[in-house]
């Protein structure tokens, strides 16, 4: 069971970009109702898929619409000839074609064939949406070909609705969505634990993949609250940084190595319920709490905005000649700590770039710089959401000021 006030406080920060509209509220809680209704417990993967195919279909607005155009220049775009009826796209996944309405129609008892509009129903759309991905009757793939104990691949899951078209965008939707309800989740927030396989004793792992047996632990350490990352069977960073929150919390030694010896108390362990005031943090909290991370893209926002400004005045013949000097003096004028990742490896590349465009009287100066600001504020916001991400979850164990 999800507490849907943590999700939607998570699902407004992204990916709604921290607005939540009353439809869009309204109709993430059309699809909570159905996910509650068919499959309270089933792989919250499912539902985060889900959820990112509505937001991509609906052009982010989470109601269930007409398709645009209404099917102008298709062959479904023209009044059906017995009913009168045009069979565009309609509902959070766009259903087309007289015989998915007539298929609608035998699996919910509602006449969708004659009354098409049935389909912009948010509890009707939602079901159609649910029984439609989850059975494949839409191309014939559904999400278990994609989200299973051994599978995880969100850029093909697309093909259950509409080939790869925006798979990428919507991987990325499905991702954040999933982050919402793992926060939000008093149970789960990964797959079960039937089936994963087994752990023999003498089994250690350490770095480095090991196939089946690390899939394992991955899968036991997600069931418990301990995000893995990609169920993958391999023992890499954050495998790592999941079973070394898992140890803290259980009393054990914090080495990083797992074995046979272990896996009782994996198993036996309660899910993980994280403090709210941590599943609820915000770049800011973190910024409070100290995070270096946060300090460093803070500091490269800062650079973004001078350059910004820059290229805001539009520079002139007459400044070309100081602008070389102004840029090779920002490292030192912001005053970057070693090591920091905003130190050279940020800075330099936008010395080079805007040194490069820069010619007499050349109108590429401010465009330039104009085009690195944006680059530099949006690579950095990324990396300080990825570090609130982080935090989130709990995954960062090691270094919590990081």
């Amino acid at each position: 069971m999800l507490d849907r006030s943590i999700f939607l406080a998570e699902a407004r920060r992204a990916p709604f970009g921290g607005r939540l509209q009353p439809g869009q509220e309204q109709g993430l809680r059309a699809i909570l109702d159905e996910w509650e209704r068919r499959m309270p417990n089933g792989d919250p993967r499912w539902l985060a898929y889900m959820l990112a195919t509505a937001y991509h279909e609906t052009a982010f607005t989470m109601q269930p619409i007409r398709e645009f155009g209404r099917g102008r220049g298709r062959r479904y775009g023209s009044p059906d000839p017995q009913t009168g009826q045009t069979y565009y796209g309609r509902g959070y996944v766009q259903l087309t074609w007289k015989n998915n309405y007539a298929r609608a129609t035998q699996l919910f008892s509602r006449d969708f064939v004659n009354q098409p509009d049935l389909a912009l129903d948010p509890g009707l759309a939602a079901a159609i949406m649910f029984s439609g991905m989850s059975s494949g009757w839409f191309t014939g793939k559904k999400l278990g070909d994609y989200f299973s104990p051994g599978a995880e691949d969100w850029f093909n899951a697309r093909r259950i609705v509409n080939g790869v078209d925006r798979a990428d965008q919507i991987a990325t939707y499905g991702r954040r969505f999933l982050a919402a309800i793992r926060a939000a989740s008093q149970s789960t927030a990964g797959v079960g634990m039937a089936g994963a396989g087994s752990v023999s004793a003498g089994m250690l792992f350490r770095g480095g993949p090991q196939g089946a047996a690390v899939l394992a632990l991955q899968e036991a350490l997600a069931q418990k609250g301990y995000p893995p990352g990609p169920l993958d069977g391999e023992f890499g960073p954050l495998t790592e940084q999941a079973l070394l929150a898992f140890q803290k919390d259980a009393g054990l030694a914090t080495t990083g190595v797992f074995d046979a010896a272990q896996w009782p108390a994996l198993t036996a362990a309660a899910p993980r319920s994280l403090p709210v005031e941590r599943i609820t943090a915000t770049q800011q909290t973190l910024r409070e709490l100290g995070s270096v991370t946060i300090g460093e893209t803070d500091r490269s926002k800062r650079v973004a905005i001078g350059s910004g400004l820059l290229a805001a005045l539009g520079l002139g013949e007459s400044q070309v000649e100081v602008l070389p000097k102004l840029l090779t003096k920002l490292p030192e004028l912001l005053g970057t700590s070693p090591g920091a990742a905003t130190s050279p490896a940020v800075i330099d590349p936008l010395i080079r770039l805007a040194l490069g465009v820069i010619s007499p009287g050349g109108a590429g100066i401010w465009l330039g710089l104009a085009g690195a600001a944006a680059y530099l504020w949006r690579s950095a916001d990324n990396v300080a959401e990825r570090r609130v991400d982080d935090h989130r979850t709990g995954a960062n164990i090691k270094d919590l000021h990081r």
